[in-house]
């Protein structure tokens, strides 16, 4: 069972390799957000959207059973996870990828490997403004 903080934002890091989950992890919790759920693909994402809610969805496109595209079209048909930011994270850098991604609705993409401190600050940047906007 995840550790889920009762205060500040829950973030849920979407990847089939377990060593890029740890990693965006560990960069998570470094930029101070203790409250990191994780899944190996959409499947499991949904399973635990279900139970734990998300305030951030952090997605890999290309995974087994429901790859990050999939998962992000079933979550623009649901009320309660529509407005979910979502990051797309992949090392694919293709511009009609990146394009389709944000059409479908993805918040921003980024290409992995990820640095830090462009990493942490769009994640930051990203929950301010939903905070800002939801308030």
């Amino acid at each position: 069972m995840p550790t889920i903080s009762p205060t500040g934002p829950h973030i849920l890091i979407v990847d089939d390799v377990a060593a890029t989950r740890v990693l965006l992890k560990d960069m998570l919790d470094e930029a101070g957000f203790s409250s990191v759920l994780e899944a190996s693909d959409g499947v499991e994402a949904l399973e635990a959207l279900d139970v734990y809610g998300a305030d951030l969805i952090i997605c890999d496109l290309f995974m087994d059973r429901m790859n990050g595209g999939e998962l992000l079209k079933q979550l623009k048909r649901r009320a309660d996870a529509r407005d979910i930011p979502f990051i797309i994270v992949s090392a694919c850098s293709d511009e009609a990828l990146i394009k389709d991604a944000k059409k479908l609705g993805a918040t921003d993409f980024m290409t992995k490997p990820l640095s830090f401190g462009p990493f942490q600050q769009k994640v930051k940047d990203i929950l301010q403004t939903r905070r800002v906007c939801s308030a």
